[in-house]
């Protein structure tokens, strides 16, 4: 898990959602826009808290 530092944004690591049956379940998806899986325990733990 990374941080923008310009932006603040949150840039995270996982491995590619490649599903198909995963990847129509998800709404709302704009151009450009990719998936990957997160363990919750990592946002969890290292997600910024504020």
């Amino acid at each position: 898990m990374y941080e923008d530092i310009d932006t603040g944004d949150v840039i995270v690591q996982g491995y590619t959602v490649t599903d198909p049956a995963d990847i129509a379940q998800l709404a709302n998806v704009l151009d450009g826009e990719s998936f990957v899986v997160v363990p919750r325990q990592l946002l969890l733990d290292y997600a910024p808290k504020e």
